[in-house]
């Protein structure tokens, strides 16, 4: 693949899970970035960590002496609302969202920053999203789903990493891919509100 555009990234391990922790995900990804320095130096590659490529995770990676990585991580908190049935992530009676569920987000998102930034590394969000397996609990959702994509986007802006947002065609669909339309129009337009112009080339050196 050495010849190929920077376009082409490499992803060394994605979502490991028990029981590989995190010295076993530090142990291959030194030895796979190795192998592919061997054939592509300059070639991005992004590593990720244990318990499903967790936030919080990231923290126990052995980051590599190399400018041209990326720590991937994704993000789904609180998790019983994301793949469970919580209808709200920090919802008052009056539909407002509260400013404690809103600061766990940008929280969570500033630890990693802040992480990366200690140690001189990029970071990659390279899912985030909510699972919407049921049609009439989607509905009820729908205000909560939104702004919690409002949060994590803008969040990610803010402190600069880049990000893609997980759509799997199934229960995270935003995009109909049969119809060629947009499932999730409302989180659609939130993400491209607070992401208007994303970067056309994010290898930047």
């Amino acid at each position: 693949f050495q010849g190929y555009s920077n376009r082409l990234f490499f992803e060394v391990l994605n979502e490991a899970r028990p029981p590989m922790d995190a010295g076993a995900c530090n142990d291959v990804n030194a030895e796979v970035l190795s192998i592919i320095r061997e054939t592509n130096p300059t070639r991005l590659v992004l590593l990720g960590g244990p318990q499903w490529n967790g936030h919080k995770a990231v923290t126990s990676l052995a980051v590599p002496r190399d400018p041209y990585v990326m720590i991937n991580f994704h993000y789904y908190s609180p998790h019983s609302f994301t793949h469970g049935d919580q209808p709200t992530w920090g919802f008052r009676a009056d539909d407002a969202v509260d400013q404690v569920a809103w600061d766990l987000v940008w929280n969570d998102i500033k630890s990693v920053a802040e992480w990366g930034q200690s140690h001189n590394v990029p970071l990659f969000c390279g899912e985030f999203g909510v699972m919407q397996n049921n049609p009439d609990k989607a509905k009820k959702k729908d205000r909560a789903v939104q702004c919690w994509y409002k949060a994590v986007t803008e969040a990610l802006v803010h402190y600069g990493i880049p990000f893609t947002v997980w759509d799997d065609g199934g229960w995270f669909r935003i995009f109909d891919r049969h119809e060629k339309t947009f499932q999730s129009s409302r989180v659609h337009a939130t993400i491209m509100a607070v992401n208007p112009s994303p970067p056309v080339n994010a290898v930047t050196g």
